[in-house]
Order: structure tokens, then sequence, then C-alpha cells
């Protein structure tokens, strides 16, 4: 897979898109500083799950971290894993895996935008070219902090990790862009309220919430 570089980081080399985003050889830095501030003023985040971890995007910065002990990363579309890998290179403190995340054990249908890598999102109405699993079925420990952006599919994959979230009460870090999402937030909302947390701070389209003690 021929590659390119945008900023500090490798992308396919069909991407277009991300070349006007990437300010000052990063990405979405105002955001993640903004999250990461707030959080850390509660509690430390030392293990966390980056779920569309993309190139590592979000994925590098944070295990620069001080606190940082851990990533497990999931990006079911094979050329940008192969991106965050060289990526995530001069690091070893994470494990990234090839499948989707969603509320079971099944398969669906991945497409992929070449133009755009990050817009990579899960047709489950579509035979399945791709496996989707939950979080639960992982079986995570102390884990501190989940990151989501799967355009579209969070509400699937918040329902797969109801055991996890009641078990650990990690922050939960929602990308929820309007034209992406297949949910209301009212659903959203609903399901939070079900499960005790409440949203703590907005950057955007990048919500943050947490449990609500």
């Amino acid at each position: 897979m021929i590659q390119k570089k945008i900023g500090n980081y490798l992308f396919p080399s069909s991407d277009t898109h991300f070349e006007r985003w990437i300010l000052n050889g990063e990405y979405q830095k105002k955001q993640r500083d903004t999250l990461f501030e707030y959080m850390e003023n509660k509690r430390k985040i030392e293990y966390i799950i980056d779920v569309g971890a993309h190139v590592g995007l979000w994925s590098r910065p944070m295990i620069q971290r001080p606190d940082t002990k851990y990533i497990w990363a999931f990006e079911p579309n094979s050329s940008v894993r192969e991106c965050y890998v060289q990526n995530m290179k001069d690091f070893d403190n994470y494990t990234i895996y090839p499948f989707a995340l969603g509320s079971h054990q099944t398969t669906g249908f991945l497409n992929i935008e070449k133009d755009n890598s990050g817009n990579t999102n899960i047709d489950p109405d579509k035979p399945g070219n791709v496996e989707i699993k939950s979080i639960d079925s992982m079986n995570f420990e102390n884990v501190d902090y989940i990151k989501v952006d799967a355009e579209g599919f969070e509400y699937q994959i918040l329902s797969g990790c109801l055991e996890t979230l009641s078990k650990n009460k990690p922050f939960i870090h929602l990308e929820m862009k309007s034209k992406r999402m297949r949910n209301t937030f009212d659903e959203f909302n609903i399901l939070f309220n079900k499960i005790g947390y409440k949203e703590v701070k907005r950057v955007s389209a990048e919500v943050l919430y947490d449990y609500n003690t």
C-alpha cells in the first residue's frame, strides 16, 4: 500500500481530505487538549481505548502523555491500520485490533472512501466483509477513557460495552457529527441516563461524558 506524509503522519496515498485539516503537523489538537485538561483535573488517565483509531491522529499524542500506560486501538480499515502501525513505530505500549466494534458478535459491510479515509463506516444491512465484536467481549480491566469515532456507529458500540462501563466507569468521548449519526441525541441521552452518565464537556463535535457520582 502506497503511503504519503501529511503533517506528522503517514496516510494512504489516495487521501486528499486531511491535507486542509492538519495544522502545524497535528489534528484536532485544541479539542484533545481541552478534553484532557478537564479529565486530568478529575483523575489520572492511564488506560485508553481508541475506537476508530484511523492512522493514530489521537493515539500518538495520547501515548506520549506521561500518565498513559497502554492504549487498545481498533481500526478495521487495513490501509489506514498499516499507517497507524508506522505512525506508532516508536512505541510498544499499545495493541491495534483489525476488526470493528458494535453491540454483539456479527459481521458488517465496511464502506471505505478512498479520498477521505476518515469516512470509513459500517453498513450493517449489507453482506458482511468485516468482523464485528463488542468491547465487553474483550474483558478489559482498568479502563480510564474510551474515545469513539465511528462515523454513525457510536450507539451500537456503546450498547456493546455496558458491562465495561459499569465495571470501570471510564470517561466516554464521542465524536457526534449530526450528518453521520444513525441515532438521535434523545436516544443517546436516554442510554446515558440509564447507565448513570452525563455530558460534562463539549468541544465542537467532540462530546465528553462522565459517570454521575
